[in-house]
């Protein structure tokens, strides 16, 4: 079997261990060896059962043997997970709440699915919990309290990011299941405020102590305003916060929402989707086309705060809430451009709006999420606090002008991605690069004409663009020539460009 296929949704379905636990698995498996089989999705390559061996067994080269089983579907793989984990006699309290919970929502999502004409989802539900009570032992009171936690922890997980498992799950977790569903509030209200309190509650002495903590959190939490919605929809929420600088940004909640990805025009052509968690910028680009947009009163109702960065939580479920094509017609069928209205990685941004963005990136390897920056410098840092980017990441930075290259080489020999790319566009004057090596793509293009602040439409040189093409060529990169590069060279005999 080739190498084996680590699927973040599944991996997360694995109950974290304790230091001291991790400790004792690897030294058991150091003196004893892999006794146990790893258990494997046969169709997919995946693994199903054996994350935390495999990962001492190759840290260490020792031999490991594989068991396949066959499943039909993702959805089929997680059941399996979960029902394995629900039979390990190791399992705390918590953790078996929790996977009771996670069984009742994929097994009354599958409910759904199968009966979405029949008006019968109420029944479906009750169903659910009926069944899953009698084969657990259980009250059907208990499957759905069981289901309220399991929602709480993974809103918390949602905002904060993926390492909150350990906090909330792990065997001596200082969490009770009230304060997680209250740091849920705090979550679902402010992932920034939320993710300062986990810290908090990680330096606690005591669980009384760390209850206490997340509930004067929420005490504490500021009180947002609501500003008017469309079609008599729940209003959405506005709280204000602050950037280092002392500069408000926002975060806009609108309950009532079902976002999904938008379809692109030929200003994004090697991307069919976009999606927008966050807004604004502060880079003050002088032919900055979104800018000009958020701004216009036209568009008031889409950017209530114009172009001041806002985070827009509830646009984090558009990946769950968006489906792949059933055939791709062109390869960025494929494609979301992250944060086209934005620069998520701007300096302003704090790490509690990014790192949800990425937690999303890293449970839909379906897609490939594609970001643009101007501010690479950040990239480094942000690896760290991710602990590496997702597999189906790819990083961008723009270089318009010659005094961005160096920051741009520098920056991207720093950081590990599958695909690193460079955006030229608009090219605004001849660019040289020490090596493009270090991308694996070159995007260049002209200016587009604005119909929002009557930019003119651009094009480069013709020298320059060949310039910049050369350069891909000896460095062996793959170059995307946008729509809107219209410059051709026309020297004839006798002219200067000839």
């Amino acid at each position: 079997m080739s190498l084996l296929t680590i699927h973040p949704e599944l991996q997360a379905l694995i109950p974290p261990l304790t230091v001291e636990e991790y400790a004792q698995l690897e030294a058991n498996l150091v003196a004893e060896g892999c006794n146990d089989p790893l258990i494997v999705w046969q169709e997919t390559e995946t693994l199903l059962d054996g994350h935390n061996r495999l990962e001492i067994c190759q840290r260490h080269g020792l031999d490991y043997a594989i068991h396949a089983i066959s499943l039909p579907d993702l959805d089929a793989a997680k059941q399996w997970m979960i029902a394995h984990q629900l039979g390990r006699r190791n399992l705390t309290p918590d953790q078996m709440s929790y996977y009771r919970g996670k069984q009742y929502e994929l097994q009354k999502q599958q409910g759904k699915r199968t009966d979405l004409t029949s008006g019968n989802s109420y029944q479906k539900s009750h169903t659910t919990a009926a069944q899953l009570a009698r084969q657990h032992t259980v009250s059907e009171k208990t499957i759905r309290n069981d289901a309220a936690f399991t929602e709480a922890v993974d809103t918390v997980l949602a905002a904060v990011g993926p390492d909150a498992r350990q906090v909330l799950l792990a065997r001596e977790t200082p969490v009770d299941r009230h304060s997680v569903k209250t740091l849920a509030l705090i979550a679902t209200a402010s992932p920034q405020i939320a993710r300062h309190v986990l810290e908090a509650v990680q330096a606690a002495p005591t669980p009384k102590e760390a209850g206490q903590r997340i509930h004067a959190a929420l005490k504490a939490l500021p009180t947002p305003e609501p500003t008017a919605a469309p079609n008599g929809h729940a209003p959405r929420w506005v709280e204000t916060v602050f950037s280092s600088d002392g500069r408000p940004m926002y975060i806009v909640r609108d309950p009532d929402s079902h976002p999904v990805f938008n379809q692109t025009n030929e200003m994004v052509d090697w991307a069919s989707y976009t999606w927008n968690p966050v807004t604004g910028c502060w880079h003050g680009c002088e032919w900055c086309f979104a800018r000009e947009i958020a701004n216009n009163a036209r568009m008031a109702q889409v950017y209530p705060q114009q172009f001041e960065p806002t985070f827009y939580p509830d646009r984090l479920r558009a990946p769950a809430n968006t489906r792949p094509p059933a055939e791709l017609t062109r390869p960025q069928d494929r494609n979301v451009f992250v944060c086209s209205m934005a620069d998520l990685f701007g300096k302003w941004l704090p790490d509690d709006w990014i790192v949800p963005v990425f937690a999303q990136v890293r449970a839909h390897p379906e897609w490939n999420f594609l970001f643009l920056t101007k501010f690479p410098q950040r990239l480094q840092d942000l690896q760290e606090v991710l602990g590496g980017f997702p597999p189906n990441a790819w990083l961008g930075c723009t270089v318009d002008t010659q005094a961005r290259v160096a920051t741009a080489e520098r920056a991207f020999r720093q950081i590990s991605a599958p695909v690193k790319w460079l955006s030229v566009e608009p090219m605004l004057e001849r660019v040289t690069f020490h090596t493009l090596d270090v991308f694996d793509w070159v995007v260049m293009g002209g200016l587009t004409e604005s119909l929002f602040n009557g930019t003119p439409a651009f094009q480069p040189d013709w020298e320059w663009v060949e310039h910049l093409w050369d350069q891909a060529r000896r460095a062996g990169v793959p170059v995307y020539w946008k729509e809107n590069l219209t410059v051709r060279p026309k020297a004839v005999p006798g002219s200067a460009g000839a």
